[in-house]
């Protein structure tokens, strides 16, 4: 998956870094963090360029918790993505056969 350069971006300002040298680490991440959001939400046509607020502050979550392996990212990342998990905005839609 492509990893937009706006995208790229904001979590780069979130993570306050400025410098391109950990572009390809930070890719790594984001595309890690949207393949972890997948197994609790129905995010698989997720894109980096029309993510959400929630997607986008999961993801940014989720960087900055292996960035600076601070426990309140981890939380912050556990409470998005479970909020994810409920909404149903997040879920397909379940038809019943009648």
């Amino acid at each position: 998956m492509a990893v937009s350069s706006a995208f790229l971006g904001k979590v780069k300002l979130a993570l306050r870094i400025s410098s391109t040298s950990f572009d390809s680490q930070i890719n790594d991440l984001i595309e890690a963090a949207i393949l972890d959001l997948t197994k609790f939400a129905d995010i698989k046509t997720f894109t980096t360029t029309d993510a959400d607020a929630l997607q986008t502050n999961a993801v940014i979550a989720y960087v900055s918790y292996n960035w600076f392996k601070d426990e309140k990212y981890l939380t912050a990342y556990n409470n998005l993505k479970m909020q994810m998990s409920t909404s149903s905005h997040y879920r397909p839609e379940v038809v019943e056969d009648v």
